[in-house]
């Protein structure tokens, strides 16, 4: 037997608190190379939207036909802004999935140099990239398509329930319905991750086979161990720009208070990633429950055939 849910996640915060080093590493990379990017990102939009005389409709909902005119009469600045939020995705994807890897790589090992983390963040990239194209429309088969039709489904017999009661139990039940599938097949794509790392010989095939099956053949213990570290920081972000958008902007003094609360938030949100990923992997996510026997046999097996 391995480790309890709650001893994993015991053990990844402990880790995490005595090895920050990771977690530091991700908040200055994602710093220094992403937020160039979405700040001039943010700054193109108010330039094209906020300064707008039609701002107001803007910030409510999105007009197709604004957007065609204000396509042709800014052409040049509508491209730039395409561009750069299109190339900040880019970046952010290809940071967070490097970043993603030296986690994964370091997460257990005691006092973890930098050189190791972006040395095996860089190996591991390529192969979480791999895995990424796979995953997306795998989560678009499997949780988007059938999470639209079971939603509405549900609205359609809702507005014919017999009562009020009767029609919010059936959204809300199909909301809870969708985001259990959506959790379970994240759990499982972060688990076919952790084992694209952890073993890079094993095909790629085989590696999405044992993350699907380690995820879905006991879905109660997968979210008990996977949904704590993703409320916590759900909440926390919250939580944070809840306070931050009452820190008023009118002095430089409230301004640096304003950026310092911002970072400190990006310090204990890295934090938190840091101790998730690191509780998944000390749980066994996905070496342990008898998968690691399989996977170390066909990584010996291919290395054999080679």
């Amino acid at each position: 037997m391995g480790p309890s849910a709650a001893e994993s996640l015991a053990a990844g915060l402990g880790w995490t608190l005595s090895s920050p080093g990771p977690a530091i590493w991700v908040v200055v990379v994602q710093a220094i190379l992403v937020l160039p990017w979405a700040f001039g990102a943010g700054w193109l939009a108010d330039d094209l939207f906020g300064r707008s005389v039609e701002a107001a409709r803007f910030a409510r909902s999105i007009d197709v036909v604004l957007v065609a005119e204000l396509f042709k009469t800014q052409a040049l600045g509508f491209h730039t802004w395409l561009v750069t939020l299109a190339g900040a995705g880019l970046v952010f994807v290809a940071t967070s999935t490097f970043l993603t890897g030296g986690l994964i790589a370091t997460a257990g090992a005691p006092r973890p140099s930098a050189r190791f983390f972006f040395a095996e963040g860089g190996r591991a990239l390529p192969r979480l990239l791999r895995l990424l194209g796979l995953s997306i429309p795998f989560f678009g088969l499997v949780v988007m398509l059938p999470g639209v039709v079971i939603l509405r489904a549900a609205d359609s017999w809702a507005e014919d329930a017999l009562s009020d009661g009767v029609g919010m139990a059936l959204r809300v039940s199909s909301v809870l319905l969708v985001a259990t599938i959506a959790a379970l097949t994240l759990a499982a794509i972060d688990a076919m991750k952790i084992q694209r790392v952890r073993k890079p010989d094993v095909r790629l095939w085989r590696v999405f086979r044992h993350g699907l099956a380690f995820a879905w053949t006991s879905p109660i213990r997968t979210l008990v161990l996977y949904l704590p570290y993703p409320c916590l920081l759900l909440g926390l972000v919250v939580a944070w720009a809840w306070v931050d958008v009452r820190i008023g902007r009118s002095g430089w003094a409230l301004w640096a208070l304003g950026l310092a609360w911002q970072q400190l938030g990006a310090v204990v949100r890295g934090l938190l990633r840091s101790a998730w990923v690191a509780s998944l992997v000390f749980h066994g996510w996905p070496e342990g429950h008898g998968h690691e026997a399989t996977l170390d046999t066909e990584a010996a097996n291919m290395k054999s055939e080679t």
